[in-house]
Protein backbone atom coordinates (compact mmCIF):
# COMPACT_ATOMS: atom_id res chain seq x y z
CA UNK A 1 0.00 0.00 0.00
CA UNK A 2 2.71 2.21 0.43
CA UNK A 3 4.19 2.40 -2.74
CA UNK A 4 0.89 3.13 -4.40
CA UNK A 5 0.71 6.02 -1.76
CA UNK A 6 3.83 7.00 -2.99
CA UNK A 7 3.12 7.27 -6.48
CA UNK A 8 -0.01 8.53 -5.89
CA UNK A 9 1.58 11.43 -4.45
CA UNK A 10 3.84 11.78 -7.54
CA UNK A 11 6.80 10.26 -5.54
CA UNK A 12 9.43 8.29 -7.35
CA UNK A 13 9.68 4.55 -5.57
CA UNK A 14 12.49 1.83 -4.82
CA UNK A 15 11.63 -1.21 -4.99
CA UNK A 16 13.35 -5.38 -4.31
CA UNK A 17 12.26 -7.37 -6.67
CA UNK A 18 10.44 -9.55 -3.91
CA UNK A 19 8.02 -7.06 -3.92
CA UNK A 20 4.72 -8.63 -5.41
CA UNK A 21 4.06 -5.43 -7.77
CA UNK A 22 7.82 -4.71 -9.14
CA UNK A 23 7.55 -5.40 -12.23
CA UNK A 24 4.51 -3.18 -13.15
CA UNK A 25 6.52 -0.11 -11.60
CA UNK A 26 9.83 -1.45 -12.89
CA UNK A 27 11.37 1.87 -14.86
CA UNK A 28 7.76 3.39 -14.90
CA UNK A 29 7.62 4.92 -10.82
CA UNK A 30 10.74 4.18 -10.07
CA UNK A 31 13.59 1.40 -9.66
CA UNK A 32 13.70 -2.51 -9.00
CA UNK A 33 17.03 -3.86 -7.10
CA UNK A 34 17.99 -7.31 -5.64
CA UNK A 35 17.57 -7.29 -2.06
CA UNK A 36 20.35 -6.20 -1.20
CA UNK A 37 21.72 -3.59 0.78
CA UNK A 38 24.60 -2.23 -1.86
CA UNK A 39 22.34 -2.49 -4.11
CA UNK A 40 19.84 -0.36 -2.72
CA UNK A 41 22.40 2.39 -2.05
CA UNK A 42 23.38 2.16 -5.90
CA UNK A 43 19.61 3.13 -6.50
CA UNK A 44 19.25 5.92 -3.85
CA UNK A 45 22.52 7.45 -4.89
CA UNK A 46 21.54 6.99 -8.58
CA UNK A 47 18.00 8.10 -7.90
CA UNK A 48 19.66 11.29 -5.68
CA UNK A 49 21.70 12.28 -8.67
CA UNK A 50 20.20 11.66 -11.78
CA UNK A 51 17.14 14.86 -11.74
CA UNK A 52 15.92 13.70 -15.10
CA UNK A 53 15.10 10.19 -14.20
CA UNK A 54 13.25 11.25 -11.01
CA UNK A 55 11.53 13.93 -12.97
CA UNK A 56 10.39 11.11 -15.88
CA UNK A 57 9.43 8.78 -13.06
CA UNK A 58 7.51 11.98 -11.11
CA UNK A 59 5.46 12.60 -14.96
CA UNK A 60 4.47 8.86 -15.13
CA UNK A 61 3.27 8.51 -11.44
CA UNK A 62 0.28 10.65 -12.94
CA UNK A 63 -0.85 8.08 -15.99
CA UNK A 64 0.74 4.76 -14.03
CA UNK A 65 -1.70 4.90 -10.63
CA UNK A 66 -4.89 5.55 -12.82
CA UNK A 67 -5.09 1.29 -12.99
CA UNK A 68 -5.52 1.94 -9.50
CA UNK A 69 -8.53 3.71 -9.03
CA UNK A 70 -11.23 1.89 -7.12
CA UNK A 71 -13.93 2.37 -10.27
CA UNK A 72 -10.97 0.44 -12.38
CA UNK A 73 -9.73 -1.88 -9.80
CA UNK A 74 -13.48 -2.70 -9.33
CA UNK A 75 -14.53 -3.66 -13.45
CA UNK A 76 -11.64 -5.58 -13.09
CA UNK A 77 -12.34 -8.07 -10.16
CA UNK A 78 -16.10 -7.95 -11.44
CA UNK A 79 -15.31 -8.72 -15.05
Amino acid sequence: MSVLEAVACGTPVILTKNCGISDYFRDRVGLVVKSDPNHLREALLEMLVDQNRQNTFRENCKTVIEKFEISKVYEEIAN
